[in-house]
């Protein structure tokens, strides 16, 4: 039997199994988490909304104090939180987005090294190249589009 929304089974029964299925993901074994990311004023919560703010602007200076104030947070416990939910300090997630980014528009655009690393928010081309080389192991010039 096929769920494709376009048949009637589909119309019929995506809705019930979706119900279900949102029934059966809070009570599963790693559902605490799930339901902490739900609870709006959780610490997960908080996290979930700081990185949602760090991806808008990823660009744009990172003001710790200011993103804490955002989630209702002390900086010192952004800091400290955002390291236990992700794993990574705010300013690393914050320079793999703008890598990400870099790496992207250089495969995808026919625009300079420069131009790249001023667009994804990088005051210095070597400190962009440095840290482009170190991540993905060749120089920025290297993904460069060829136009």
């Amino acid at each position: 039997m096929s769920l494709e929304r376009s048949t009637l089974a589909g119309r019929i029964l995506a809705p019930v199994l979706l119900k279900e299925i949102h029934y059966h993901l809070p009570l599963a074994p790693n559902g605490s988490m799930l339901r902490q990311l739900l609870a709006p004023a959780s610490i997960p919560s908080q996290i979930e909304k700081a990185i949602g703010l760090i991806r808008k602007a990823y660009a744009e200076p990172l003001s710790v104090p200011e993103l804490a104030n955002r989630v209702n947070m002390s900086a010192t416990a952004l800091y400290k939180s955002f390291k236990s939910v992700t794993g990574t300090s705010l300013l690393q997630f914050q320079k793999e987005l703008r890598l990400l980014d870099a790496r992207n528009r250089l495969r995808t655009a026919a625009v300079s090294v420069s131009e790249v690393c001023f667009a994804v928010g990088y005051e210095s081309p070597a400190q962009f190249s440095r840290e482009y080389s170190r991540k993905y192991g060749a120089s920025p010039k290297h993904d460069l589009v060829r136009q």
